[in-house]
């Protein structure tokens, strides 16, 4: 499955739709970024060219999405 379609199952998904999802992608054309937030996702981000570079981006995205960022709480199911 691609990203595309990983993406739209997740987000049609009622118990996963507030989950953030983050695209991370060798591509910058505007149509993929476009069509990426259309199906729902959060953030787009274009890889970096370097494993340095990769991990400072992962390390960011965990201080914005888990320190910084306010997300809503999860409402926990009754086991069935």
């Amino acid at each position: 499955i691609d990203g595309h379609k990983t993406l739209q199952m997740i987000k049609s998904d009622p118990d996963h739709k507030q989950i953030p999802v983050i695209i991370l992608s060798t591509k910058k054309n505007e149509k993929d970024i476009s069509a990426c937030f259309s199906e729902g996702a959060n953030s787009y981000i274009q890889k970096p060219v370097t494993f340095e570079g990769l991990i400072g981006a992962i390390k960011t995205l965990k201080e914005f999405w888990f320190e910084i960022s306010l997300l809503p709480k999860q409402e926990e199911k009754p086991p069935v």
